[in-house]
């Protein structure tokens, strides 16, 4: 080559280099100057008389030197790289770079070599690009015969479709790409080949083609037309990175049609999905492969170009989320893999900056380094970017083997000795060579070892650019035996070393070197498996039908990062493409779970090769609302008898957001607001004023620049973002390209007055306006603690002079939780705040528009209920202590024009578990915009009269009135209100419930008789006389539906049909049974059309009965609801109250009726949404379900025991639902709500022999004995400091001190002389069992209970004397009560002086109280505890192990030994038992009970603490520590599972990813946790 075109070059790139003119000319004959091994060197030199030569190898020392003539030969004793420097008088330097390789000819290009390069051939070979004096110019040729010299046999190619098919009748020929392919192939390179960019004839919005059968098409032909030229096909380039801007359901349709394709053209070809780009896994991978692409994939496919450092934890992070997600041990590639750590480039070039010599280096040090790490993390290929030179990022980014002159750089030498050395031979592992030095050993061909290894440099340890450049040496001992090794150093140079008796002594420094043939070294950390080809199992499923969602773009936007679709309506339009692509008919549906669609139909014809589009709408419903989270909606079906793969799309609501928060327009149209950040030579930023917003025009001199425009606007005064949920704009562009088109497009947030903070990717601009929206909620929540104060909006634009529009920049502003009201006050029709059981509704009409913004803020003195304009709107207020009210805020949707908003309310008057007695009242208010349009006590809303009837029974002595109503009804005034004085007003703070509507299934039909004779069963709830119970007397009730549920005898059952219109016909005396899915907690609801007057009776339960009767009597309450229709009509009945069930009966009596299948419309958590857990075992999956369930039942407003007989919460059974609600929530924010009500009042309004202590259930007004439990107080002690432990509150600590010394207090005036609780007041609890028979006199379970709490308090508060006391009442225990085999229950009085002495009585229960509490330990009692984890269980009894100790309940029994037996490990015992307590239970109800058997309440809040087991002893998430935000991850070892995988919360916004998977019998757990979370193994 000659000097001569490098001064053309420089010429026509302006001049660059300056001195290139007068520059000496160094010419070879041999491509790029590479010599093989026995060639001698030889330039041609043509310089000024004078000059002098140089040869420096590759670290700078001089080999020889002498005077210029006109041949040179400078030597090249050894293999590596040299540099040729030419010096004239004047002082002007010429440099060329020359090789001594090994002979490709004597090479092979092994087809199972882990090396390759990302040449991007066709585009970066081509003339012009640089110098290529030999071969003839022929560039692609030379660049062909460098993959041979560097030993390289495989190589990547690319190619955009739109330019092989410009047209659609176009045939693509492949012209260029084929004829390179070949050439190729004649060197023993093989090919993984990428298209990307789709034609706009093929429906290309951006760079994916919506014509999917047009992509199945050309991908074909690509295949087939370079058939085994290319081995592999990549469809697209990282995607995720913003390349390709489409959503990623949207690709992964895409990439579905290409795969089908490749494969028909070539059944061998490996299908790889478009490059993954991002550093850690992010929602779009985990959408695209919640599309299945998995199935449609032979390899995983990343571009790697992090630092060093982070080699293992992204691949390894990565690795986790396909054994999850996609399957395990699937094989990775790395086809681009590159480094920053050079820096910018420091050197000018030829036409562009490039590396400056030492920078060369960096990267050669980095090659060999990289792929070592790479074949460690278990990468099959690992493809370098790129061989020709290429320059980017405005000329500081030089990437490429080799420079524009068309020499090489040192990289290249150190490629060729890398596949010299360890070409065919595959890694083992790591080895110890010092304590800052890294080796690796290879097993070669022959059988020999090779060790790679280097001491530990800067380019290991930084974030990205090296700063240390320095390499001093150190030597280190190999522990091999005596003899003689060849050293290779990092570009080809061997010597010999001799090792002694002592080992080898080798000098490394931060280059890399290879030491052949070595022994005696054993691997400390083997290499991860490569993982094998293949898609993951498809199941039988038609993978040729794809479905394909084209959202309507003026109903929803897509958010940042094209993984979730927002939702910014109510409905919102989309189409279902469906496609066949193969050659045979097809007939079937389309299905979707997680959303409803509205438009599927029931049958869909497909064509041959075709589509059948279906127009659909997606309904924003109250569920999808509920769910901050979002939801999934999956579409699929089966076609032709077989599934078909799944389409999957993230949906989250963005409308309540809006409509919840306060709207800010920023002063960003003005554009002194704005400061420029682009990278244009020319800028300006004004005022748009034809269109609104600013305009910002930026135009560069040069197309070969790094162009990216980023203005950045700072919030100004006022513009707080603390709060804020969402951030939109709108945006256009223009510039002058005829695509208009970006690389990328990105909303970066800067925090604390800097510019580090998220990247938000979006949709690039059109030249039309259009609306981006971005939610900040979980942004902002991951960046807590630090303060939002900047952010810029931008792309990297592909024109040279572009106009970019931005306007309407607007931050939703989440309100503050408010407890105030604008107008209303509260109040209660005159003359009825006494009155039993009184029920207004309250009435009030306003005008909207579509679009306006219609709050309604309410609380009531009890519950309430509102319909807008007849239809359900809201229920509430969430409960809290009495006394004080909660308030609702509640977003309605209006009608255009006049609404009628009715609220039902209740007044009780009557104390009960359930709603506190207290005075009723409404105060509620309507506001428009901000605007109040009608508020009680003020104007705007009457109270009328209602058809339901006052004087019915008492549901439950636990719960106030039952429902019965008398309809029609016309509604009359309730005549003046009351303002009532100010109430103390308090925030919801609970989350909003659910309100779904879940379907009901007819299961059969009932024909009944009324036994007039029957004398019914009066309960304590019907005659009272229980505390002051009240209720009225049985001989004023207007109706008694209990009675007459109770006279209906059922005198045949049979099978039930529908109408065909969907109902049931039900004649006098006929009913139907329905069942739910599982026990809920909702509102019953259905339709009546009654064909003359009749009596609609619902009657509901958690079980069926054998025989298929409904039992409204199991539960001791009166599970009936009636309403009389008093004429002929329809009717649309919905309960005002929640309960609890899963089956239900409707009956007609008096009359026929036809009714529609029962619904039930959810009053239930959304909080437990995120939590999930599968294994291989179905059976587990169903006891989390059951768990989630129960408690997503119980946890509303208060962590109940039940939704349907008292809905009050228990302290003692909150213990385990507290647990169970950290679990399945990430936060103990509930449980401290429910916690609070305890802690707010200073007393309670208790009779004198209970002061001091804390009624036992909560919000009960209803003061008997079963209110003050004891045993309870000592729980709730124990639970406020796990509450404090695991989250923080200091605030909850200090609330309780004063009851926590209340309840001491209390309780230290039933210690008798001998220092135990003796005689306890009011109802001793320990469990329903046998247990509770044995609590009078001296009751140790209680004592070894009130120790415990002693020990809580004494964290809790620092009093040592507590913890003092508690160590003396546990030995004064342990000799009274142990009787050297059991503890026993009590100590009776046993004569007339009152000696005490044990009753000899012993309960299984107080066995796990003594162990639970510290009493015991296993090493203080070991038989015992043995024998209690071995003999006891599920199946003692039916062993008849034991008998004299009574048996255990659930509650507190069963609990205790499960968390015995977590703590001694027996993860396969607590499998077995889990399955025998539980699965019963979960397979009759969906939910898990009080008892262990079903004669209470079939879904109790506690029960849920199983979900808490399965992710601990089944998962192996053994402990979480939420404040410092670290995880132990120990997947159990003897569990007979295959697999086991959950999503736990561990905060409102984050969640832990953990999965394990047998591997040769043993678990290996893989770990995905948020950032900042650190795992423990």
């Amino acid at each position: 080559m000659t000097k001569r075109i490098e001064a053309v070059l420089c010429a026509m790139a302006g001049g660059a280099l300056g001195l290139c003119a007068s520059a000496a000319e160094i010419s070879t004959e041999k491509i790029c100057g590479l010599f093989i091994d026995g060639e001698e060197p030889l330039f041609a030199v043509k310089a000024a008389v004078g000059s002098t030569w140089k040869a420096t190898d590759w670290r700078g020392r001089t080999v020889e030197e002498g005077p210029v003539t006109e041949t040179v030969k400078p030597p090249a004793p050894e293999r590596g790289y040299y540099l040729l420097t030419v010096t004239e008088p004047n002082g002007v330097v010429t440099h060329h770079s020359y090789f001594r390789v090994p002979d490709p000819k004597t090479r092979r290009m092994d087809p199972q070599s882990f090396y390759a390069i990302d040449s991007a051939f066709s585009g970066l070979s081509h003339s012009g690009r640089f110098a290529c004096p030999w071969l003839g110019g022929d560039t692609y040729k030379m660049v062909a015969e460098l993959h041979r010299y560097a030993g390289l046999p495989h190589t990547r190619e690319r190619m955009e479709w739109k330019r092989e098919q410009p047209a659609a009748d176009a045939v693509p020929e492949f012209r260029t790409r084929l004829k390179n392919a070949r050439l190729l192939a004649e060197t023993g390179v093989s090919i993984s080949g990428m298209y990307q960019k789709a034609p706009k004839w093929a429906g290309a919005r951006f760079s994916i083609a919506s014509d999917l059968l047009a992509t199945y098409r050309f991908s074909e032909a690509c295949a087939r037309e370079f058939g085994e030229l290319v081995e592999a096909w990549e469809f697209d380039n990282e995607e995720d990175g913003g390349h390709s801007p489409e959503p990623a359901w949207e690709f992964a349709s895409a990439f579905k049609a290409a795969s089908l394709g490749f494969h028909v053209g070539r059944k061998e070809t490996l299908v790889l999905q478009g490059a993954f780009s991002q550093r850690k896994v992010i929602p779009y991978h985990r959408v695209m492969f919640e599309n299945d692409i998995g199935k449609y994939l032979d390899v995983f496919n990343y571009h790697h170009y992090g630092p060093l450092k982070n080699y293992e934890s992204v691949l390894n992070e990565f690795r986790t989320f396909l054994n999850r997600h996609d399957r395990p041990g699937r094989e990775i590639w790395i086809t681009e893999n590159g480094t920053d750590a050079e820096g910018h480039c420091e050197a000018e070039g030829v036409g562009n900056r490039q590396h400056a010599p030492w920078q060369e280096l960096i990267v050669a040090e980095f090659y060999p380094k990289s792929q070592a790490l790479l074949q460690m993390a278990g990468v099959r290929r690992s493809y370098l970017f790129t061989l020709c030179a290429y320059n980017e990022r405005g000329g500081v980014k030089d990437w490429g083997l080799m420079r524009r002159d068309g020499t090489l750089k040192p990289v290249f030498a150190a490629i060729s000795t890398m596949t010299d050395e360890l070409g065919s031979a595959p890694i083992e592992g790591e080895v110890l060579v010092g304590d800052d030095a890294r080796g690796f050993l290879f097993s070669c061909p022959d059988g020999t070892k090779t060790l790679l290894a280097w001491r530990t440099s800067d380019i290991e340890t930084t974030d990205l650019l090296v700063v240390d450049r320095s390499a001093p040496a150190r030597e280190y001992m190999l522990n091999v035996p005596a003899g003689e090794y060849c050293v290779v150093d990092m570009c080809g140079a061997r010597r010999t070393v001799r090792a002694d008796e002592q080992g080898l002594k080798l000098a490394l420094d931060r280059y890399p070197v290879y030491v052949r043939g070595v022994k005696g070294i054993a691997v400390t950390r083997s290499a991860l498996p490569c993982g094998t080809q293949g898609p993951a199992p498809a199941d039988g499923e038609d993978l040729a039908v794809v479905l394909q969602v084209i959202h309507e773009r003026k109903d929803f936007s897509v958010a940042s990062g094209q993984a979730t679709l927002l939702v910014e309506k109510e409905e919102g339009a989309m189409t279902v493409n469906v496609w066949n692509l193969s050659d045979r008919p097809k007939t079937g549906r389309v299905t979707v779970e997680g959303a409803v669609l509205r438009g599927l139909p029931e049958k869909v014809d497909l064509p041959a090769f075709g589509k059948v589009e279906l127009p659909v709408t997606l309904v924003n419903d109250d569920a999808f609302l509920a769910n901050p989270a979002g939801t999934l909606m999956v579409l699929g079906g089966t076609f032709d008898g077989r599934k078909i793969s799944r389409t999957a799309l993230r949906i989250e609501d963005t409308m309540r957001a809006v409509r919840d928060s306060r709207k800010v327009v920023l002063a960003a149209d003005d554009p002194a607001n704005w400061q420029r950040n682009t990278s244009a030579d020319d800028f300006t930023c004004e005022r748009n004023e034809q269109e609104g917003g600013v305009r910002m025009r930026n135009a560069w001199k040069s197309s070969f620049s790094n162009r990216w425009i980023y203005p950045r606007y700072v919030l100004q005064p006022g513009e707080d973002a603390s709060r804020a949920t969402i951030l939109e704009f709108e945006v256009r562009s223009r510039q002058n390209k005829v695509e208009n088109d970006y690389s990328m497009s990105a909303l970066m947030l800067g925090f604390d007055g800097t510019d580090e903070g998220d990247w938000l990717k979006f949709e690039h601009p059109s030249e039309v306006w259009e609306k981006r929206r971005f939610n900040l909620a979980p942004v902002l929540a991951a960046n807590k603690g630090r303060k939002l104060t900047s952010f810029r909006i931008g792309g990297n634009p592909r024109g040279t002079e572009v106009d970019y529009f931005i306007r309407n920049v607007t931050l939703y502003v989440a309100k503050p939780a408010s407890a105030t009201f604008a107008k209303a006050r509260p109040v209660w029709p005159a003359g009825e705040t006494e009155t039993l059981n009184t029920f207004f509704t309250f009435r009030c009409e306003f005008k909207a528009a579509a679009g306006d913004d219609v709050c309604l803020r309410a609380t009531a003195g009890y519950i309430y209920k509102a319909r807008l304009n007849g239809a359900f709107a809201a229920f509430g207020p969430a409960r809290v202590t009495p006394g004080f009210f909660r308030v609702d805020d509640w977003r309605l949707t209006p009608r255009e024009g006049a609404n009628v908003l009715e609220v039902d309310v209740a007044g009780y008057n009557c104390p009960n578990f359930y709603l506190a007695k207290q005075m009723p009242f409404l105060q509620a208010e309507v506001c428009v915009n901000g605007r109040v349009v009608a508020a009680t006590g003020n104007e705007g809303f009457a109270a009328f009269t209602t058809g339901k009837l006052r004087k019915t029974p008492r549901y439950a002595y636990q719960r106030p009135y039952s429902e019965v109503y008398r309809l029609p009804f016309s509604a009359k005034p309730a005549g003046a209100v009351e303002v009532q004085p100010p109430k103390k007003l308090l925030p919801r703070e609970w989350a909003y419930p659910t309100f779904a509507c879940v379907k009901s299934s007819p299961l059969s039909r009932e024909r009944t008789r009324r036994d007039d004779a029957m004398k019914p069963a009066v309960p304590r709830f019907i005659e009272g006389g229980l505390g002051d119970f009240v209720c009225f007397p049985p001989d004023e009730l207007e109706d008694n539906p209990f009675f007459e549920m109770q006279r209906r005898k059922t005198v045949s059952r049979e099978p039930v049909a529908a109408t065909p219109d969907g109902r049931y016909a039900l004649n006098d005396g006929e009913g139907v049974v329905f069942a739910l899915d599982r026990v809920y907690g909702g509102f019953p609801a259905l339709t009546v059309r009654a064909e003359s007057p009749t009596t609609i009776y619902l009657t509901h339960d958690e079980v069926l009965q054998e025989d298929g009767a409904v039992d409204f009597l199991r539960t001791d309450t009166m599970a009936t609801l009636a309403w009389h229709l008093d004429a002929p009509g329809d009717y649309s009945l919905e309960s005002f109250e929640p309960y609890g069930f899963k089956y239900v009966r409707i009956l007609s009596a008096g009359g026929r009726a036809t009714v529609s299948a029962p619904i039930l419309r959810t009053y239930e958590s959304p909080c437990a949404s995120r939590a999930t857990f599968r294994s291989s075992d179905p059976a587990l999956e169903k006891i989390f379900a059951a768990a989630r369930g129960s408690y997503v039942a119980n946890a509303v407003d208060c962590l109940t025991d039940c939704p349907n007989r008292e809905r009050g919460g228990w302290l003692g059974d909150s213990f385990f639902t507290g647990r169970a609600s950290q679990w399945l929530t990430g936060t103990g924010f509930n449980e401290k709500l429910f916690l609070q009500n305890f802690s707010r009042p200073d007393t309670f309004p208790a009779p004198a022999r209970y002061q001091g202590l804390v009624p036992a259930i909560w919000p009960c007004d209803l003061m008997c004995r079963e209110c003050f439990i004891p045993t309870y107080d000592m729980w709730l002690i124990g639970e406020i400091e796990e509450c404090v432990a695991r989250n923080g509150y200091s605030d909850l600590k200090e609330q309780f001190r004063p009851k926590v010394f209340g309840i001491l207090d209390f309780l230290k005036k039933y210690v008798n002389d001998y220092g135990l609780l003796q005689h306890l007041p009011g109802w001793v609890f320990i469990e329903w069992s046998k247990a509770n028979e044995l609590v009078y006199d001296v009751n140790y379970p209680s004592n070894m209970l009130y120790a415990w709490a002693l020990d809580a308090a004494a964290r809790l508060y620092g009093r040592a004397d507590f913890a003092a006391e508690a160590l003396r009442i546990r030995d004064q225990v342990r000799r009274e009560s142990y009787n050297g085999k059991w503890f026993c229950d009590n100590a009776v009085v046993k004569d007339r002086v009152g000696f005490l002495g044990p009753s000899g009585q012993c309960t299984e229960v107080c066995q796990y109280f003594a162990f639970f509490t510290g009493t015991a330990t296993p090493e203080s009692h070991p038989d015992l505890y043995r024998t209690l984890l071995a003999d006891f269980g599920p199946n003692r009894l039916k062993k008849g192990l034991h008998p004299e100790v009574a048996p255990a309940n659930f509650l507190f029994g069963t609990l205790l030994r499960m968390e015995l037996l977590s703590r001694e490990r027996r993860s396969r015992q607590m499998y077995d038992e889990l399955r025998d307590y539980f699965l019963y239970m979960a397979e009759k109800t969906g939910t898990l009970w009080e008892n262990d058997k079903p004669s209470a309440s079939c879904c109790h809040g506690f029960a849920s603490i199983a979900a808490a087991y399965l992710y601990r002893d089944i998962l192996g998430v053994r402990q979480i520590d939420y404040r410092s935000k670290r995880i132990w991850v120990d997947p159990p070892a003897d569990m007979p599972l295959e697999w086991c995988e959950g999503i736990v919360p561990v905060s409102a916004a984050e969640e832990v990813r953990v999965r394990w998977q047998k591997v040769s019998g043993v678990p290996e757990a893989t770990v995905d946790v948020p950032e900042g979370w650190i795992v423990v193994k």
